[in-house]
This record gives C-alpha cells, structure tokens and sequence, in this order.
C-alpha cells in the first residue's frame, strides 16, 4: 500500500525527524481510518508523545519544536 506524500515538503522537514515522523503517519493514519467503519477518532497529545518521543525530556508540547 503507498501513501501519496510529497516530496518537496519531506524535503523540508529535513531539519527535524519529528516533524517527518509526523508528516509521512498522518495521511497513513488517514487512509487507515478512511477504510474502517470509524466515524470519528480522537488521538490525544498524550498518545502521540508516547507513540513519537516515548522518553522524551520534554513531555509538554510547548518545547516541541518542528
């Protein structure tokens, strides 16, 4: 399965393998949902530092920087 990502803004986010991880997991995640029969789902920032930085030092959004 391939998820259409652009290149020029993979390109960009370069400086930062946070912002790539999120970048390339959002439209998979997306097309993920798009064929279950969930309606709606709601991932909270809790997840989403546990599944990105698990032992970050900096567990408020505030010092991510992207």
């Amino acid at each position: 399965m391939g998820v259409p990502l652009n290149l020029d803004i993979l390109s960009g986010l370069k400086a930062s393998s946070l912002a790539m991880d999120l970048y390339v997991w959002n439209p998979y995640r997306i097309y993920l949902l798009k064929n279950t029969t969930a309606c709606k789902v709601f991932i909270s920032i809790q997840s989403l530092r546990e599944q990105f930085m698990p032992n970050s030092k900096y567990p408020d959004w505030k010092f991510w920087q992207f």
